[in-house]
């Protein structure tokens, strides 16, 4: 191909090529127009026909790898490391108020981001005791009642973070426990919760989990 016939096949390739908006490129050409879409999708206008890349993987999946083949927002990407359980207790000079440490860690390692939800709080077995009337979970700033006035809230669906993928900024939170107790200090009441926490994974276009949007 001459110089001349080069000029004249990238003239005609822009030609058929606009970008109109925040980078939404257009396709013009004989099968009508195609416009790309930030989600994701394509929308065909005046035409007939479509191109859909279909990619695959076979074998072992790595879900710490941002660029392996997994559907975004599919519960294979989540990859999260937290403690298997928790403690507070009352403070040594004063039985009325509850601590924790606050260095309990939620860690995201996936290829994607991961929403935190707190669902659930509720007694395991008969392990609450009035006595504990206030219990707190605290993560930064944000406070989540778990206790109030001596009830169990039992069904919470507060979200407590949005991390970044592996690599990412903020790839994990610490959290920690505050609360009041109405026991003394030489009463031993010992408690027993679970608490429920859900992941779901965040697509690259800001998708939650199947559906819901960033």
């Amino acid at each position: 191909m001459n110089d001349e016939k080069a000029v004249k096949l990238s003239a005609a390739l822009l030609a058929g090529t606009m970008v109109i908006g925040a980078g939404t490129p257009v396709f013009a050409a004989g099968n009508g127009e195609t416009t790309i879409n930030k989600d994701g999708t394509q929308t065909i206008s005046g035409g007939t026909q479509a191109s859909i890349e279909t990619k695959g993987q076979l074998g072992e999946i790595d879900n710490t790898n941002p660029g392996e083949v997994i559907p975004e927002g599919s519960d294979k990407w989540i990859n999260v490391t937290l403690p298997t359980a928790v403690v507070f207790n009352t403070k040594a000079d004063d039985a009325t108020v509850v601590e924790s440490p606050t260095n309990y860690k939620v860690t995201n390692n996936s290829g994607r981001g991961v929403r935190v939800t707190l669902t659930e709080f509720v007694p395991k077995g008969d392990g609450h005791n009035a006595a504990l009337n206030v219990l707190n979970m605290k993560v930064g700033s944000t406070v989540v009642p778990l206790i109030e006035n001596s009830k169990v809230n039992g069904t919470i669906n507060t979200k407590l973070a949005d991390l970044d993928a592996v690599k990412g900024k903020t790839t994990s939170f610490t959290y920690g426990f505050t609360g009041k107790s109405t026991g003394s200090k030489d009463q031993k009441i010992k408690v027993a919760y679970d608490m429920k926490l859900k992941f779901e994974s965040i697509g690259t276009n800001g998708q939650v989990g199947p559906g819901e949007t960033k």
